[in-house]
């Protein structure tokens, strides 16, 4: 997905900043912490431990990288600096040595995460999944680099193992095209519209021992490249979309012209919303995030045909 911040603050009961007790959110996360250690994830140790958006508070996520935690507040709390200290010990607890826990508190609209509790750390690591690995920035980017509820599609794509070329839409650092790639596929191009996250997404294919032709990451906007590269005469056996939920998506007659015969969709949709999936095409199955995102998905993915006669 490109790096727009993903919404997502739907279904909750309650709300930081509306008379929610930080004693007892601190109670509450480390209850679903200790759920999270009892679930068969192959996370490669990138976990949701929290999601508040459906488990209670809305505006509040914590998410495990290795030895390191990462708090995401979306709003501010009604008791200011103290209860945030009062949250940021609770939460602390679930450090382990050498661990760090890192704030971002998005409602300010500017800055990046900070080390507020444990070891020293610049916050850069690598995330195992399956044979793919992805280089995370829990400290340098409000995006660590690597979206964790689409942890399920990646996984969904390397099963598929596609063997043709895969064509990576809204592609952020390029985690698809990294797992694509190393599942079979011979080509591999990755589009976003921005120049740093597509700069990560080359330091990914660099980890993974992935040559990086040509054409791998083009940046500009979705709808221009498309017909851009069917211009060029390029025809995918797969296209994955994963859009941030106010991004225009691409319509049948810019996809249609792109897939080869037999071609598919990998389409990602985020939000509660109906999902904006192109006419033209037939849901083959559909699949939800992993369980570290509980209650009614905010993500889904679909895999999708062409319909006969199109």
């Amino acid at each position: 997905m490109e790096s727009a911040q993903r919404g997502g603050r739907e279904g909750a009961t309650a709300k930081i900043g509306g008379g929610v007790m930080t004693t007892e959110l601190a109670q509450e996360i480390r209850r679903a912490a200790a759920l999270r250690d009892r679930l068969a994830i192959d996370a490669g140790g990138a976990l949701r431990l929290y999601h508040g958006d459906t488990e209670g508070v809305r505006g509040v996520r914590l998410d495990r990288y290795g030895p390191h935690l990462r708090l995401e507040l979306f709003d501010p709390l009604a008791g200011g600096a103290p209860e945030l200290e009062s949250l940021l010990d609770g939460v602390a607890s679930l450090l382990p040595a050498g661990g760090t826990l890192f704030l971002l508190e998005r409602y300010l609209g500017h800055g990046g995460p900070v080390a507020v509790r444990g070891a020293v750390s610049d916050g850069v690591g690598v995330v195992t999944e399956g044979r793919a690995r992805f280089r995370i920035e829990l400290a340098r980017a409000r995006n660590t680099g690597l979206f964790l509820d689409s942890r399920a599609a990646r996984r969904w794509l390397a099963e598929l193992a596609v063997e043709g070329a895969v064509l990576n839409l809204f592609a952020y650092c390029c985690a698809f095209g990294v797992v694509a790639r190393l599942a079979g596929a011979a080509v591999t191009v990755n589009v976003d519209m921005s120049r740093a996250p597509l700069a990560r997404g080359a330091d990914n294919y660099a980890l993974n021992g992935l040559a990086a032709p040509p054409r791998t990451f083009l940046r500009g906007d979705v709808r221009a490249r498309l017909p851009w590269l069917a211009r060029r005469g390029q025809r995918f056996a797969l296209i994955v979309v994963d859009p941030p939920p106010t991004a225009p998506v691409p319509t049948a007659d810019r996809l249609f012209p792109l897939l080869a015969e037999g071609g598919r969709l990998l389409w990602c949709h985020h939000g509660r919303k109906q999902p904006p999936l192109p006419g033209g095409f037939t849901v083959v199955e559909e699949r939800p995030p992993d369980p570290d995102f509980p209650g009614p998905p905010v993500t889904r993915t679909f895999l999708l045909a062409r319909e006969a006669g199109e």
